[in-house]
């Protein structure tokens, strides 16, 4: 089957090394997508790039930050903004897993979840609506997953992956509020 729509659109991806992320950039260049893959594990952003390539002829770009640090993330994001023409589609994948109970783990842990999730996932997209806006259609995808549900009970995941996602979804909203009449479309999943 082949979808026609995505030759020529420029594509980033955060958390894109591995899982969905990754699944996403596979999908996407196969179907024709200039895929941006993020991440901050080098080794596994590289080798899921470097398969894509190996499968379509066309190794996508790969840039590595850590979306718990807000330094690397507005420097990235400002970079990809100062090279950037256009950017299509952001679909924001990235978040810091961590599971178990709160008191199984350390402070740092808890904060770098969270700022992963939210604080990290802002600063990123803020950075990149000028090039977004230049697509004259730009989409915001971001993935909440079902932790981001109001109800939902904890399944393995940590309080902190829980508020990050709750961070996110509230995030949505207020992207959609705050872009609203511009050529932006944001959405969850």
């Amino acid at each position: 089957m082949q979808m026609q729509g995505f030759t020529g659109k420029t594509v980033v991806i955060t958390g894109a090394g591995r899982g969905l992320g990754a699944a996403f950039a596979v999908v996407l260049a196969d179907l024709g997508a200039e895929v941006i893959m993020t991440g901050r594990n080098t080794e596994q952003v590289t080798t899921a790039a470097e398969a894509i390539g190996l499968r379509t002829g066309k190794r996508p770009q790969t840039i590595v930050f850590d979306l718990a640090d807000p330094g690397q993330v507005t420097l990235t994001a400002k970079k990809m903004r100062d090279e950037m023409a256009k950017i299509d589609i952001l679909i924001n994948n990235g978040a810091q897993w961590l599971p178990g109970r709160m008191d199984e783990h350390d402070a740092y842990a808890i904060v770098s979840t969270i700022s992963s999730g939210v604080t990290g996932t802002l600063l990123f997209t803020r950075g990149l609506i000028k090039p977004l806006e230049a697509s004259g259609a730009g989409d915001i995808l971001n993935i909440i997953s079902i932790s981001g549900l109001p109800n939902v009970p904890l399944h393995g995941e940590s309080i902190a992956f829980h508020a990050a996602k709750h961070g996110q979804t509230g995030m949505t909203e207020g992207l959609r509020q705050e872009l609203k009449g511009r050529p932006i479309r944001v959405s969850a999943l």
